[in-house]
């Protein structure tokens, strides 16, 4: 089973499929008897009990040493095993079939998703043609083609076949398998894909459930699920409960003497990202530098994987305030993702973004709004206008505009971020995110007014949400005080900065323990003597 991966949205084999008729069996409860491939009379000729011996064994090696993650090995027993069955079963006999799926799994980690689709197109059609729709081995193809079709950026079709997959094992098995949990969440991934995190969620708890109940609650085969509902609930603005689902993956997997693995890269993964939206940017940093020592220890240092664990850590630093160590590694992550994901791919648009952000703090503005300009096209035709990640982007883009003199479309483009974010609740994170910069950018307009309006509870929702000393809470302090300063209200503007976490000695108060935080702070301090200036002279 290949399961979808989080730190790539992921790609195509080709056309749509079609759902198949199994619907009806599946919501009436009917259960299917799979057929046994072995059942299937050879083409070629009946293996010997020699041949018979080898290939029991070879199935065993190569599966046990593809789920360790010892992918030479595995793709040696499988060729191995492939040459015996097309010598007696025949190339296009259901056994070579699953024998092939063993190397397109392998080819399909290692980030060759052009040859893995290859290999699943080909067993889906000796499979359909042998066994029929309502199979599991079908499924499985099914499963695996909608992994392709997800890295190759195709989500419709992902979607199509993945949602047929679950409902064939379903039909077959009943829910409590682990193909079915394996199919569930795969679903949930394409849901999160769309931007469908609602459904998303769904899914995954659906998945969470059905893998407590086959495994019970502590065992690691429970914590894929744990990892995907940590970034659903992550996208959802819903942090703490992300985290904790983040945190029950990471102990699963991360134990003193385990070996690497990629499940333990995607949860720590998912644990740096909770911890930079909260603000803790060199905690961050540092488990992204563990996720990226593991999938390159597991995958390779060329890894699609490997490039999103560098874009990660790269942006962790430039969130606390290190732009200069971060443009290396996002360089090097742009670069992996352009050769592996491709150049216009929505991960490779996001690695892009990350760096023009880091380009607009290191003052090159015409360079950020390149990128910047390039990534939002990209996102918007790769997830569509209203996506998150596409909001996102538009943003870093208005403000790349706004420093490059461009007044007008940078509050466009800012206003059409904050509108798309419309559905979410008023205390969303990324809405308050949203809010903050198109303030910032209507004060810095000379509309100080306006801005003052948009900006409105903005500090006191983030606080509520994210904590006083979070560094967006210290930020929309500080932007809602030099708005009230830009309109010579100087009174108003010195009680501001005595508000929440601005208020006492930022050293005593543990406030200089993140380079964010101290960026916020030396701001605020800033912001108070002109305060000061601007109430003495009325």
């Amino acid at each position: 089973m290949i399961a979808a991966a989080s730190l790539a949205v992921l790609m195509i084999a080709g056309a749509p499929v079609p759902v198949v008729a199994v619907q009806d069996a599946t919501a009436q409860g009917v259960a299917f008897e799979p057929a046994d491939i072995f059942a299937i009379p050879p083409a070629v000729r009946a293996p010997t009990d020699d041949e018979t011996a080898q290939i029991e064994r070879l199935v065993g090696e190569a599966e046990t040493a593809r789920d360790a993650e010892r992918f030479d090995e595995a793709i040696q027993k499988a060729g191995e095993l492939v040459a015996i069955a097309e010598a007696t079963y025949g190339p296009h006999h259901p056994v070579t079939a699953s024998s092939r799926n063993i190397i397109g799994q392998i080819l399909y980690v290692r980030g060759d998703i052009d040859g893995a689709g290859a290999v699943f197109q080909q067993g889906l059609e000796d499979r359909r043609a042998a066994l029929g729709d309502a199979h599991p081995d079908v499924a499985e193809s099914l499963n695996n083609l909608a992994s392709v079709a997800s890295r190759q950026g195709r989500l419709d079709v992902s979607m199509a076949r993945i949602q047929q997959a679950v409902q064939v094992w379903i039909a077959a098995y009943g829910e409590d398998h682990p193909d079915v949990l394996e199919g569930l969440k795969n679903l949930g991934w394409s849901h999160y894909d769309q931007g469908q995190y609602a459904q998303a969620e769904a899914a995954f708890r659906r998945a969470d459930a059905v893998a407590g109940r086959l495994f019970g609650p502590d065992d690691p085969r429970r914590a894929t699920a744990q990892t995907a509902l940590g970034n659903t609930l992550s996208s959802l603005g819903r942090f703490d409960e992300a985290e904790a689902a983040y945190r029950a993956a990471v102990a699963a997997y991360v134990r003193p003497g385990a070996a690497p693995t990629t499940a333990a890269g995607l949860a720590l993964n998912g644990l740096g990202n909770i911890r930079g939206l909260k603000g803790d940017h060199l905690e961050a940093a540092d488990l992204f530098r563990q996720t990226t020592e593991i999938m390159g220890a597991v995958l390779g240092a060329d890894h699609a994987f490997v490039g999103a664990s560098l874009t990660h850590a790269g942006e962790s630093l430039f969130r606390a305030g290190q732009a200069q160590r971060a443009e290396p590694l996002l360089r090097r992550g742009l670069e992996i993702r352009e050769a592996r994901n491709g150049v216009e791919h929505s991960e490779t648009q996001l690695t892009r973004l990350r760096l023009a952000e880091v380009l607009l703090a290191q003052d090159r503005p015409l360079e950020a709004e390149s990128l910047s300009r390039r990534a939002v096209a990209g996102l918007q035709t790769a997830l569509g206008a209203d996506h998150l990640e596409t909001t996102r982007a538009r943003q870093v883009w208005a403000q790349a505009l706004g420093a490059n003199g461009q007044t007008q479309a940078a509050l466009d483009q800012a206003k059409q971020a904050l509108t798309a974010l419309e559905s979410r609740p008023a205390d969303d994170p990324y809405v308050l995110d949203a809010r903050g910069r198109l303030a910032v950018l209507m004060r810095r307009s000379g509309d100080a007014g306006t801005a003052l309006t948009v900006l409105g509870e903005t500090p006191e929702a983030a606080e509520q949400r994210l904590g006083a000393r979070h560094p967006a809470s210290l930020s929309y302090r500080s932007e809602r005080a030099e708005i009230l300063a830009d309109m010579n209200q100087g009174a108003a503007a010195w009680r501001e900065l005595g508000q929440g976490a601005l208020a006492g000695d930022p050293r005593a108060s543990g406030l200089l323990d993140s380079g964010a935080r101290a960026t916020a702070m030396r701001r605020a301090s800033r912001l108070k003597v002109r305060a000061a200036w601007i109430a003495a002279a009325d």
